[in-house]
């Protein structure tokens, strides 16, 4: 086992080395966060069930813990996790939102607008 007094490394090279390390595990929990929920948006399919415990969200997540250690280690924490009610809205809104400025960068490059846009702006 090597002391961290011998290591020719500093104490603050080795904190800010384990807090990227601990940076990247919660990005990758939180993506697998947000994979699912688009997954179940683009799907249509209920992210809710009858309690917490049981919905299809969290039981998906479960799943895929078993594929992603760092969803593993994230569920396992005891304090927040990102998997409330409020939380999952929010993504939600976050993933349309995307959505939307896609189909209008794309919309805007090809120099297309769909009919009842027209419509809408000409009516006015």
């Amino acid at each position: 086992m090597k002391l961290a007094y011998f290591s020719k490394q500093s104490v603050a090279i080795q904190l800010n080395d384990q807090l990227n390390k601990d940076m990247e595990n919660v990005r990758s929990a939180l993506l697998a966060i947000f994979t699912t929920l688009r997954f179940f948006c683009r799907q249509g399919l209920s992210i809710q069930g009858h309690e917490d415990v049981s919905s299809n969200f969290i039981q998906l997540l479960k799943l895929r813990k078993e594929d992603v250690p760092d969803l593993k280690e994230w569920m396992g924490l005891s304090s927040y996790k990102w998997l409330s009610h409020d939380i999952q809205n929010e993504i939600i809104d976050i993933l349309g939102k995307l959505v939307l400025r896609s189909v209008a960068c794309e919309m805007k490059k090809r120099n297309t607008w769909p009919l009842w846009l027209t419509r809408l702006v000409t009516s006015q």
